[in-house]
């Protein structure tokens, strides 16, 4: 994970201007239109945020840990409804003030050193959402047959709560493999098939999307992404055609009884993701198929409300043999040349080998390129000497394919009792997102990725769940820097999960919002406990690796208010104060680096420390490096949002 510079109530505030109970979109528009059958309207939010952040990535008050930043948010929709289909297209655009970054829409590494960006361009609109509707049943001419609708193009899909199968498009976890992004600018583009089953009480949606095409022209099919593959049955150095990863899924909406004081429905649900492009360690050295069964429930009667879902993972991620070595540009005495990265000249197994020990490639030297090409990839290959030459390959040339499955778990749930019905309710969450350590960490020791493993970590896909009765923009959301363990290795960093995954969580919230107000206002106050699921180790940052003593799984504690009040019918003002303490977690995991450019700056600290060792201890004097603390984080956000 990339720590860009971000504000945790960026995303819910902006979130909650655009779907809040201020919102005149559910009067008629401004802006209508109808002729005959046909009708048009344009719908649009502009909001305004005006944040400041403080420890709130690293929670480390010694380094510049401190954000600030006026955002404003655009979107404008174009509606048709007709008898028998509607339409809807939304554009948005996003400005920094003062920081007209571009916006990733996608990032795909094509090797290890080279990154390559999909961009929009700054202060320009985009497509949001841009989806056709069709009612089947009438253009069919079935009507002795419930409603039954097809919907094409960009639109919001999501499973129970949103955390086993979310809309937030490109959003997914980076710890397995997939690419990371952590705004919902975008959704994915599919089909949907939905209907009644059984008339007011039972519905189906099937749906499909494709996230990722790379057989769109034969320049991407014959792209060279397997010449260092080896282990599978296809022997082609080119990635092939069929390459796409898409989402299918279908869900059940239940709902056995529904009157004026009682509503209860369930949701059972299935997913499957297939992705047949991932990097672990190389571009397109793995490939998955994530599978999740579900089931989420949501019951209302009087004053009591209660609600959850759960899942189940399965499915497998195969991750391929693969050859480390290739041709790397060095500066020799002020000379440019090539080495091999993972061909010596002496003997690794008796001589540890420096830079000076990596072998020059030469062009014209056809007979060791040949041996150097021809080693059979195995890892009994590893630290052996090449046939017919005095060369040595590493120690950790080859990696041996392997295949980890998927078995996590999630249940999150809550219960609101009204202590003033639709005026003071009084709330509580609690949940579970099982965890586990990165299954691809220790890549350099061929033996650790030599058998079939296990990851009984959750994965939730394309998921920014912040809570539904109890709100959090801390702990349950992909702000919170939360590492795992780094491996033994000691040249490492360790990688983070941010999203809903091995995470346990209890929390207790209060919503006031007074029906008979000359003006609608509310607040919202909340509280809530976090703990690891799955306890990562101690981190000793005089040595700079993890020790073998567990950590506190003790996360901390997080507090926050938001409110909101409606100034007009149409312009209203949000925001939020939230502080979370770090617990005992941090404490010990304190200077754990998370990033490559934090593991180097570590390094070189304790390099300096060994020449010259201070009297005061090492901690004191690399207390300034931008390193993971445990210095309590604060938020503060306003918000102005006006709708037409």
């Amino acid at each position: 994970m990339n720590f860009a510079p971000k504000l945790p109530l960026a995303a819910l505030i902006l979130f909650c201007i655009s779907g809040n109970s201020y919102s005149s979109q559910s009067k008629k528009p401004n802006l209508f239109f109808k002729n005959g059958d046909f009708e048009a309207s344009i719908i649009g939010n502009i909001a305004t945020e005006t944040g400041f952040d403080k420890n709130g990535i690293l929670f480390n008050s010694n380094i510049p840990d401190s954000l600030f930043a006026n955002k404003t948010k655009i979107d404008i929709s174009f509606l048709t409804k007709t008898s028998e289909c509607q339409s809807k297209v939304t554009m948005r655009n996003k400005v920094v003030w003062g920081n007209h970054k571009t916006i990733f829409t996608d990032n795909a590494l094509l090797d290890s050193a080279v990154n390559h960006f999909h961009t929009i361009g700054s202060n320009m609109l985009w497509v949001r959402e841009a989806w056709v509707e069709a009612d089947m049943s009438k253009i069919c001419k079935m009507n002795d047959i419930l409603k039954q609708t097809l919907t094409l193009g960009s639109f919001s899909f999501s499973l129970g709560r949103g955390i086993a199968l979310g809309d937030a498009y490109s959003v997914n976890p980076s710890l397995l493999g997939f690419f990371q992004d952590n705004t919902v600018d975008q959704y994915a583009w599919g089909v949907k098939l939905s209907g009644g089953l059984v008339e007011d009480f039972m519905s189906y949606d099937l749906y499909l999307s494709v996230l990722d095409n790379k057989s769109t022209s034969l320049k991407e099919t014959t792209a060279p992404t397997q010449e260092k593959a080896y282990g599978t049955s296809n022997t082609a150095i080119w990635r092939g055609s069929g390459k796409i990863s898409f989402v299918t899924a279908a869900r059940l909406m239940i709902t056995p009884l529904v009157d004026e004081a009682k509503k209860l429905s369930f949701e059972p649900y299935v997913m499957h993701h297939h992705d047949s492009e991932q990097k672990v360690e190389f571009f397109c050295d793995a490939k998955s198929n994530l599978n999740t069964g579900g089931f989420a429930c949501e019951l209302s009667a009087g004053d009591f409300e209660f609600g959850f879902d759960c899942a189940r993972n399965f499915g497998s991620q195969y991750v391929k043999g693969w050859d480390r070595n290739t041709i790397n540009n060095v500066n020799t005495g002020g000379y440019s040349s090539y080495v091999y990265t993972d061909v010596y000249s002496v003997n690794p197994n008796v001589t540890t080998p420096t830079a000076a020990n990596n072998v020059l490639y030469d062009p014209e030297n056809s007979a060791q390129k040949a041996a150097v090409a021809n080693v059979t990839p195995a890892a009994y290959s590893n630290g052996a000497q090449i046939t017919g030459t005095t060369l040595y390959n590493s120690l950790t040339r080859y990696r041996t394919p392997y295949t980890t499955k998927f078995k996590g778990y999630m249940w999150v749930g809550d219960l609101s009792y009204w202590l003033i019905p639709k005026d003071l309710v009084l709330s509580t969450t609690w949940g579970i997102a099982t965890g586990d350590q990165n299954p691809n960490a220790n890549l350099k020791d061929p033996n650790d990725a030599s058998v079939d493993g296990d990851y009984k970590g959750f994965i939730p896909f394309q998921e920014v769940y912040s809570g539904k009765r109890v709100q959090s923009f801390f702990g349950l959301t992909s702000l919170v820097v939360r590492p795992l363990n780094i491996t033994n290795t000691g040249d490492d960093f360790a990688v983070t999960v941010d999203n809903l995954s091995n995470l346990r969580f209890w929390g207790m919230g209060i919503k006031y919002k007074p029906q008979k107000a000359s003006s609608k206002w509310e607040v919202n106050p909340n509280f809530l406990l976090y703990w690891q699921d799955a306890a990562s180790n101690t981190f000793d940052i005089s040595t700079g690796k993890t020790t073998n003593i567990p950590a506190s799984k003790y996360i901390g504690v997080e507090s926050n208010i938001f409110f909101g009040v409606a100034l007009t019918e149409s312009l209203s003002l949000t925001g939020g104060i939230g502080m979370l303490v770090p617990g005992q977690h941090y404490t010990d995991i304190k200077g754990k680096p998370t990033t490559a450019s934090q593991r180097s700056a570590l390094n070189a600290a304790l390099k300096a420390l060994v020449a010259t060792p201070p009297s005061v201890g090492p901690v004191t004097n690399i207390k300034n490096l931008p390193l993971v603390g445990n210095d309590t984080a604060y938020s503060v956000s306003v918000a102005m949002g006006y709708t037409f």
